[in-house]
């Protein structure tokens, strides 16, 4: 097997995100364009895709954040914090063709040694639908708070990781 490549997202990639997000979640996860859109604009180094043969197989959203409560789910308008106490991973998705491949691993690890590298000290996640066994896998353990917009994540769980 080649090696995938991995690569920051550009907004030309959004239909590519799109597809594979609507490949990946139920309806009441689904973020929009929009919203995809702002995150690059506020965070445009931390947002990875990765490919195969040049085919678009998964991507990784992140931003900086600020305390322990989560960002809330499709605002492209969200208030992103002048100073940032945390590495946010927003949305990890792959392709069901990219599934058995470990794509998501590779882009998850990709990720968190960016974020040791920037300096940040702890890492932070929202698991949704029982997704918390891949994070704890790299480590990641669930938090003793959880707060009301978790709710809307459906069944999640709050994780982070000391970098």
């Amino acid at each position: 097997m080649s090696s995938p490549l991995i690569r920051n997202i550009t907004p030309t990639d959004l239909p590519h995100i799109l597809r594979i997000q609507s490949a990946c979640y139920p309806a009441n996860l689904l973020e929009d364009a929009a919203t995809f859109a702002a995150k690059l604009q506020f965070a445009p180094h931390c947002n990875w895709l990765i490919a195969l043969h040049e085919q678009p197989l998964g991507y990784l959203f992140t931003h900086p954040w600020a305390g322990d409560t989560p960002p809330a789910l499709n605002r492209g308008d969200a208030a992103w914090p002048a100073q940032a106490d945390r590495f946010y991973l927003h949305d990890l998705a792959i392709d069901p063709a990219g599934r058995g491949l470990q794509l998501g691993l590779t882009l998850a690890q990709h990720a968190l040694d960016w974020a040791k590298a920037a300096g940040f000290p702890l890492a932070m996640l929202v698991a949704v639908d029982q997704a918390d066994t891949f994070w704890r896998k790299l480590g990641f353990t669930a938090t003793a708070a959880q707060d009301a917009r978790l709710a809307q994540y459906g069944n999640a769980v709050l994780m982070q990781k000391t970098l």
